[in-house]
């Protein structure tokens, strides 16, 4: 009876060590005795190799965080460059819009000096016009009263 309450122990330490280690493959030594040893030895393995692999992964990690940096920093020179080249520019067309309002401002002024020069013109022409008119007006009547006086 004991040896079946033993047994029966024994396999419930098999399963709650499988339980807690499932990554661990079983052994199939039927002795409890060498069964745990080999259990022991195969976690050992695990564990290095966990160990190994943890290690090997770490270096991956430190190497992409390097590449990271790497590209952060390589982002960072492009920002300011770009930053930079961004406020030369917007200085330009600063100075641009500036010289635009200079140059309309400019023409604005010539082209009401042009449109006065223009009403002015006008305003000549008409009283040059109605100059004429009483020129031919009265150079009609002239010859009107040359006549009359030459045929009497």
């Amino acid at each position: 009876d004991s040896q079946a309450a033993l047994a029966e122990n024994q396999a419930e330490c098999r399963d709650v060590l499988h339980r807690l280690l499932p990554h661990v493959p079983l052994p199939s030594e039927q002795n409890h005795q060498e069964w745990l040893q080999r259990f022991e030895s195969l976690v050992a393995e695990s564990l290095v190799a966990q160990s190994s692999k943890a290690s090997h992964e770490s270096e991956e990690l430190t190497e992409k965080l390097r590449e990271a940096e790497e590209s952060q920093r390589i982002l960072q020179k492009d920002c300011e460059t770009y930053k930079k080249v961004l406020a030369e520019t917007e200085g330009i067309l600063q100075r641009l819009q500036s010289s635009v309002e200079e140059e309309e401002s400019r023409w604005k002024v010539k082209l009401d000096q042009s449109q006065e020069d223009v009403r002015e013109l006008r305003r000549e022409k008409q009283h040059l016009e109605s100059e004429l008119e009483k020129a031919e007006n009265e150079s009609a009547t002239y010859v009107t009263e040359v006549r009359e006086v030459s045929r009497n």
